[in-house]
């Protein structure tokens, strides 16, 4: 699932490593964890690409739409700067706290 080697990825980034530290657990128990929460969803491959500056976002968006997701909370500067021409919001983690 690419979402999920996603998740994983950025969680064995170093900025992490505190908050990781402080839990027993490490990036592959906390996708677990994330994993038995969730509903695979398949997206549908793109024709043209989404996001010009790195194309490997493009299953973010295709399956938050396939998913029919609401918002993309992200840190993401690439995904973050788009148009927003979809069904759904993209916005940032501070933002998204404050709508809630």
């Amino acid at each position: 699932m690419p979402l999920l080697a996603e998740l994983e990825k950025t969680l064995l980034k170093p900025k992490f490593a505190p908050y990781l530290l402080s839990t027993e657990h490490t990036p592959a128990s906390l996708v677990a964890i994330y994993e038995s929460f969730i509903d695979i969803v398949i997206p549908e491959q793109v024709k043209e690409t989404i996001v010009i500056a790195d194309p490997s976002d493009d299953v973010v968006i295709t399956t938050a739409l396939a998913a029919g997701a609401e918002f993309i909370v992200t840190g993401n500067r690439h995904l973050l700067e788009l148009d927003n021409s979809f069904s759904l919001q993209i916005i940032s983690p501070s933002v998204f706290a404050r709508t809630l």
